[in-house]
């Protein structure tokens, strides 16, 4: 049987990741929050969404655990959202997604494809 955890530390990160459960479930990604005007899919380039697809791919075959583990950036403390810490993903070079965690899905609130957030 895995292992249960709610609070994990990952690899640079030293943000602790809530509501997710078991760590070693298929991470979830989806949308569930208007993204803000400035850092939606609307402002991608063509090469940005090829780059946010290949994200896609990648962390539909991976756990929380792996995802975290590869793709997690330093959490800026001032970033929350309803009380909850944003988190920060690498999609690619300087390019981040940020969400919350919430009912075990990972919620996107942001696709900052040239980091204009937290630099």
């Amino acid at each position: 049987m895995a292992r249960k955890l709610t609070k994990v530390k990952t690899k640079g990160s030293g943000s602790i990741l809530a509501g997710v459960g078991d760590v070693n479930r298929d991470f979830i990604i989806s949308f569930k929050f208007t993204l803000e005007k400035e850092y939606n899919l609307t402002n991608l380039q063509i090469s940005q969404i090829k780059q946010f697809q290949v994200f896609l791919d990648k962390v539909s075959q991976m756990t929380w655990l792996q995802v975290d583990k590869k793709f997690k950036r330093k959490p800026d403390k001032q970033d929350t959202f309803k009380d909850v810490q944003v988190i920060h993903y690498k999609v690619a070079a300087g390019f981040r997604i940020h969400g919350i965690v919430m009912n075990g899905r990972f919620k996107v609130l942001r696709l900052d494809p040239n980091h204009k957030v937290h630099n």
